[in-house]
């Protein structure tokens, strides 16, 4: 195995992708049967015993208009990279916008699900692995990796078809190796604002099929411990790109910090699971 097959298999156990079908237009996705069929990136965050779907938060709102303007919505998970004979079907899931958020503004971009009982237990029966306190505890430090990269469904990488009796959204997993040791130019870099940047050249980005879609992607970090192991880092949720003369600059929010506004927003979350005490509106920016 290649350390670029390492790398990819390694990461994959982290992946979810949310799979949607809609009646309502929008610039994404493939028409068939009469609905708009796409997926978007994610992956799960282990918070105070509770699974949270994670991707990114124009991601959440996107949704979240659908429901608002009375638009048909399907929604489920998906989970069947993540290898040892897991769950290779979508798992339904009730999209509840009283349960989902989106903490999206000009400095943050990471939204997220809370995911019932029974789905996390479908998610556990296919190994999914969490991002939790080992993965958020400390700010990324870029001399710590030898190697960083985002994994996503990009848009290129999404098919739907007839198949059978029924309509099959095939997805692929892309993952694209970011350069981490660089200066970043004034005209991408958001000022005081704690972001994680990584670049690729343009014509790398053409190679893979282009990284539009890929928001809610989760950046790793890795370093090779021996021969015959590589030690992983989750650092943060992409959710922007941005080019710049010859790169693509891949913007993340690290996930240390999202763990600390997630922090900020704990009684929020709690009372959203008793749903006959608070209704947040439809597309609330937290």
């Amino acid at each position: 195995m290649t350390e670029e097959d390492a790398i990819y298999e390694a990461s994959l156990p982290y992946l979810v992708g949310i799979t949607v079908a809609t009646d309502t237009p929008g610039p994404t996705g493939d028409w068939v049967d009469g609905l708009r069929r796409f997926a978007l990136s994610g992956s799960v965050f282990e918070f105070h015993g509770r699974w949270v779907l994670a991707t990114a938060g124009h991601c959440i709102n996107d949704l979240n208009a659908i429901v608002r303007h009375d638009g048909q919505l399907s929604v489920a998970v998906v989970d069947g990279w993540a290898g040892g004979g897991g769950q290779l079907q979508p798992i339904p899931l009730h999209y509840d916008p009283d349960l989902a958020f989106a903490y999206d503004d000009n400095k943050w971009d990471f939204g997220f699900i809370i995911l019932p009982d029974n789905t996390r237990a479908l998610l556990e029966a296919g190994r999914v692995k969490t991002v939790g306190p080992d993965h958020y505890s400390s700010e990324p430090s870029d001399d710590k990796y030898q190697v960083c990269a985002v994994l996503g469904l990009p848009t290129s990488a999404q098919n739907a078809r007839v198949k059978g009796d029924a309509v099959a959204l095939e997805v692929s997993p892309v993952l694209a190796r970011l350069e981490h040791a660089f200066e970043v130019p004034a005209e991408v870099k958001k000022a005081d604002v704690p972001l994680w940047y990584g670049r690729l050249k343009n014509e790398m980005a053409a190679e893979i099929g282009s990284l539009d879609g890929m928001s809610g992607g989760t950046v790793f970090g890795f370093r090779r411990l021996n021969s015959e192991k590589i030690h992983l880092q989750v650092i943060g949720i992409q959710y922007a790109i941005k080019r710049h003369g010859q790169y693509i600059y891949v913007m993340a929010t690290p996930w240390y910090m999202v763990n600390k506004l997630l922090e900020e927003l704990r009684a929020r979350i709690q009372d959203a699971e008793a749903p006959e005490q608070v209704k947040a509106e439809d597309g609330d920016k937290l």
